[in-house]
């Protein structure tokens, strides 16, 4: 597959316009104030007949008092080497925790959507920032295939029908 990224850059949050959004789960802790930085990456795939272009997101924490003395170089548009890395696991929330971005992998972007599994396990997913622009993403074939086909076909069938 031929994929190429582009540059890591930080982007202002879609819905407030900011670029360092306070963490409203962890507002507060030890006296000190915690947020986020939106990073974004397009990733340009030129594998199949037709290319594709795929924008990654991943937030990077930072203390309060730590971005405000990075406040003027940590801008919108600000360019950053290394990587937006996708990794996958099948150990779940109980190993990560829940707080730290894993989410359930589905086939689709609906909310009733089949969750991927291999074997009986479910994949999790998550996208941060590496600093190492050779990192690559550690990705888990899903194996529930079947079920995934079913819940296509439905709802291609239902796309149709309400047309």
């Amino acid at each position: 597959m031929t994929k190429i990224r582009t540059a890591v850059v930080i982007t202002a949050n879609p819905a407030t316009g900011e670029i360092f959004t306070k963490n409203p789960t962890v507002s507060e802790k030890d006296g000190k104030q915690y947020g986020f930085v939106r990073l974004q990456q397009e990733i340009i795939d030129m594998s199949g007949a037709l290319g594709a272009v795929k924008v990654r997101s991943a937030l990077k924490s930072f203390e309060e008092s730590v971005f405000r003395k990075a406040a003027k170089t940590l801008v919108d548009g600000f360019e950053m080497g290394g990587n937006i890395v996708r990794e996958e696991t099948t150990e779940g929330t109980e190993m990560f925790g829940e707080g730290l971005g894993w989410t359930e992998k589905r086939a689709g972007d609906a909310e009733n959507a089949p969750v991927c599994k291999l074997g009986n396990k479910a994949i999790y997913q998550r996208t941060r920032y590496s600093e190492n622009a050779n990192e690559a993403d550690t990705l888990i074939q899903h194996t529930n295939t079947e079920e995934i086909k079913a819940f296509q076909e439905v709802t291609a069938a239902s796309a149709v029908i309400n047309k």
